[in-house]
């Protein structure tokens, strides 16, 4: 599962739809893809909203030290056997007591899990992650963590807008600042007191981003964690 991939994804339901603009939003992981759509298809991408995605760890460290080692020595490995490796480890793994350890939850999110129905919505997104073990999640990280995006940042035309939590236990301001400089129009705005979550409080502005002006009666294509 490569960033390629879930861009060649979002390329055929696009494009059967027959749309000549669109905006993307990719939350956490999910931004590296909205990105890449946008680097592959200019014409289609005018405007991108990024929320909470890490930067390379290896510009910005974010991944604990012990699970940075493992996957170093994964990287040297064959991708099949890598994501082999990666699905004797993870294939077992289920929902944890608190399933929205999952997504990065921190002390921060009080706010956005009392948005009615938000806490009910992300369990739901996870007990559909989850559905068939942890194959989702071990081939996740070995198609983004252990394989090249597949595009570099400079690349990307579109307006973005960088949304970052300042409480974020995940990916902090200072990755939007990392991509800020990379990506030739991005605007980053940073939500105090938000945590990893913050795409429930910030929808709005996320909107508003991708449609300035309009009367929103559709929802953006929106790639998630």
């Amino acid at each position: 599962a490569t960033v390629g991939s879930a861009v060649d994804d979002l390329e055929a339901v696009l494009d059967a739809f027959d749309l000549s603009q669109v905006g993307v939003v990719g939350w956490s992981a999910g931004g590296r893809v909205a990105l890449a759509l946008a680097a592959r298809r200019p014409e289609l991408v005018d405007r991108v909203a990024v929320i909470a995605t890490p930067a390379p760890d290896d510009e910005v460290r974010w991944v604990p030290r012990d699970v940075r080692e493992a996957l170093e020595s994964l990287r040297r490995l064959p991708p099949e056997r890598a994501q082999a490796e990666l699905e004797k480890r993870f294939g077992d793994v289920g929902l944890a007591d608190d399933p929205l350890d999952w997504l990065g939850a921190g002390p921060a999110e009080t706010a956005a899990l009392e948005v009615p129905g938000a806490r009910d919505r992300l369990h739901l997104l996870l007990a559909e992650a989850f559905a068939q073990g942890g194959v989702g999640l071990a081939s996740d990280v070995a198609g983004q963590m252990l394989r090249p995006w597949g595009f570099e940042p400079e690349d990307v035309r579109a307006k973005t807008l960088l949304l970052y939590g300042s409480c974020d236990v995940v990916a902090s301001p200072r990755h939007g600042a990392w991509w800020q400089r990379r990506l030739p129009r991005a605007q980053l705005e940073t939500c105090p007191g938000a945590g990893h979550l913050l795409v429930v409080p910030m929808w709005e502005r996320v909107l508003k981003h991708l449609a300035p002006g309009r009367i929103l009666r559709n929802t953006p294509v929106a790639v998630g964690v």
